[in-house]
């Protein structure tokens, strides 16, 4: 019995095609129903479909998203596009990205849905298969991972790796950058020669499972003893130069401490998985887990308090406030004793004390803004050096803008310090003291444009930024920038960014769980 995901955000159509055929009795089981795309992602990793029928148009992860997920993620899996008559072009769009076949939803008949359904499907194994390389076995260890919880006894687990192994995370070096430049687009090709020669170098000494965990990160199980564990490293440091070599990607590799027991696997993947931020100040291209990693406490020297940026605020210099945050930059160069998630985090804000004197968020260096430059890179040198280059831009257009005026400056700060709420033009022109159309008019002469599409730019921004920098979940988000709902949140998100929140995030776990 195949097992079948239906995909629509229209309640009608799923159910009509449910009631259009005798599932059971061609072979086909409906087993879940999804209204989006990240619904039903989240879904697939619980419980991965044989079919996926999906539509193309849904708020909260569109067909596209989960198209180009899946094929990433699963590329075994077939989906069928749901289509409309007038729909050619994102058809052909759907079919580039992956999709095997199309069916317009609403004129469909019992024999044709069959037919495709029949195409797609062929060589397709059911469900039941004990076959050990089926990608359930795979989703059982990921959902155990992700809840925490001992593997079920049932996945099937070469023995050698039980009595010994090491997880093995293998991390495609800034990948939100990449997917964002659109650096690979034939990026699933590109995946999978990855995990083509991931697979080959593994193998060459013994068993070894290796585990799909998300765009960006593939993880290895290498059944290892004492004394082969040594040889790991200098094997790894190989393959990331392969990798290179061959697709000009550079990988971060992280090896686990040796493990023992089919107990220790969950354990032994979560040990790698976070010690990847250890790599970021690093030129390093492999890792290997030590307990006794310490970190200095954060702690700026003076020069780089907030009260030294409220100053230069204050004064209107931008070009001073441009100067420290290049300082800022040069002292993390220098200071490596930081964790990831704390460099980041001071860096952003010195970055928002800068963008209150000018609007940073339309200079970009090919198309990364300096918040983006920021959180998405996963290596320091990356970080230092798209944001140099975007100050440099910054910088000329300091020198060729006339400088913002006072008021303006403080309704700015107002708004940074108040995106939970629904700031009007009637309260912003109140605060600054002037009239409503006065307001309007200075606050757009200043910035460009209009004051709701800048407390809509602020709110995405900081929206992107917890995307990035949290693990919060996308309704707590859209709580925390003032929108009550999500679905309106994630169509803003979209507009603003090109992608949906889970794309931006890029489906990373957050991993700054650090020894």
């Amino acid at each position: 019995m195949k097992k079948v995901m239906i995909v629509d955000d229209e309640l009608i159509v799923r159910k009509g095609l449910e009631a259009l055929l005798d599932w059971e009795k061609e072979g086909y089981q409906i087993t879940d129903e999804a209204e989006s795309g990240e619904e039903a992602l989240r879904k697939i990793r619980e419980t991965p479909p044989d079919i996926i029928l999906t539509d193309l148009y849904m708020v909260g992860g569109d067909g596209f998203y989960l198209i180009n997920a899946v094929k990433s993620l699963y590329p075994h899996i077939p989906i069928i596009v749901l289509s409309s008559y007038n729909d050619f072009e994102n058809v052909r769009k759907a079919m580039k990205l992956g999709a095997s076949d199309y069916i317009f939803k609403l004129t469909v008949n019992p024999e044709e849905l069959l037919k495709t359904l029949k195409e797609v499907s062929s060589g397709i194994q059911d469900s039941a298969s004990d076959d050990k390389t089926h990608p359930e076995y795979q989703m059982r260890i990921l959902k155990a991972l992700s809840e925490d919880k001992d593997i079920d006894d049932d996945v099937s687990i070469p023995e050698s790796i039980i009595n010994g192994f090491a997880a093995v995370l293998i991390h495609a070096d800034d990948f939100s950058i990449i997917s964002k430049r659109n650096i690979f687009p034939d990026w699933q090709r590109t995946r999978k020669l990855i995990s083509g020669m991931i697979e080959e170098t593994m193998r060459r000494n013994g068993d070894a499972l290796t585990i799909d965990y998300s765009s960006s990160d593939i993880i290895a199980l290498t059944a290892r003893n004492s004394d082969s564990y040594e040889e790991l490293r200098d094997e790894m440091d190989i393959l990331a130069r392969r990798i290179r070599n061959a697709t000009a990607i550079s990988v971060s590799i992280v090896i686990s401490s040796l493990k023992h027991g089919r107990d220790s696997i969950i354990g032994g993947i979560r040990e790698s998985l976070t010690a990847l931020p250890r790599l970021f100040y690093t030129s390093d291209s492999v890792y290997i887990v030590h307990t006794d990693k310490q970190y200095t406490k954060p702690e700026l020297p003076e020069e780089f308090s907030s009260d030294a940026y409220l100053s230069l605020l204050n004064s209107g210099d931008a070009v001073g406030a441009i100067r420290k945050f290049r300082a800022e930059l040069g002292y993390f160069r220098e200071h490596h004793g930081w964790k990831k998630s704390d460099t980041i985090k001071t860096l952003v804000e010195a970055a928002r004390y800068l963008s209150l004197l000018i609007d940073t968020s339309d200079i970009t260096l090919n198309s990364i803004t300096l918040s983006e430059a920021i959180y998405l890179p996963d290596r320091f040198s990356t970080l230092f050096s798209y944001s140099n280059s975007i100050l440099d831009a910054i910088e000329e257009e300091v020198r060729q803008t006339k400088p913002a005026r006072k008021e303006i400056i403080e309704i700015i700060s107002y708004v940074r310090n108040n995106l939970s709420k629904d700031i009007s033009v009637a309260e912003a022109a109140e605060k600054a003291n002037m009239s409503e159309s006065n307001f309007s008019h200075v606050f757009t002469d200043e910035k460009g444009i209009s004051f709701s599409k800048f407390v809509s730019r602020m709110k995405m921004e900081k929206a992107a930024e917890l995307l990035a920098t949290t693990d919060m979940r996308i309704n707590e988000i859209s709580d925390a920038i003032g929108i009550s709902n999500p679905n309106y949140f994630s169509v803003q998100f979209r507009k603003a960014y090109g992608l949906s929140p889970m794309e931006f995030r890029g489906d990373r776990k957050q991993q700054e769980k650090e020894d």
